[in-house]
């Protein structure tokens, strides 16, 4: 008799890190590149949304910032280098690329106004809210015959 050892964890791990492996090859990634999006926190007040994205070392013009189909995207280019001298030895680390993030926007935003700024590296979109947020109840008309 045969006797077969099963290790689920280990299968688990192997199978992810093979996903992660194919995923990285359908996006165009390469192994020096680091997956990397930015943290942002979404704050709703009656009268508006305010999104702020953490955009450290990342320039306003590589930051580009859309409306469509009631979702917000951020999204741009991220490239840091870092170089570091110990006792002689040199060791320079790169990484770069692409970033999005998206949020829903709710029906009541007003597209037509929104206001984006920046400073020290946080970049703040503040989206008005018009305060229509619900839309008006349907009725249920029976048609004629129609017995409940």
């Amino acid at each position: 008799m045969t006797t077969i050892i099963r290790r689920p964890f280990t299968d688990v791990a192997d199978a992810r890190a093979r996903f992660d492996h194919l995923i990285d090859e359908l996006l165009g990634a390469s192994a020096g590149d680091a997956r990397w999006a930015p943290a942002i926190d979404v704050r709703r007040d009656d009268d508006e949304l305010r999104v702020t994205a953490d955009l450290p070392g990342v320039a306003a013009e590589d930051v580009k910032i859309t409306i469509q189909d009631g979702t917000l995207s951020i999204r741009g280019e991220h490239e840091a280098e870092t170089e570091e001298d110990v006792d002689g030895y040199v060791r320079r680390e790169r990484r770069r690329g692409a970033f999005q993030r998206t949020v829903a926007l709710p029906r009541e935003a007003d597209v037509h106004h929104v206001d984006a700024t920046t400073k020290d590296g946080v970049v703040t979109i503040v989206v008005p809210l018009t305060g229509e947020a619900t839309p008006p109840a349907i009725e249920i008309t029976p048609t004629p015959g129609d017995q409940a």
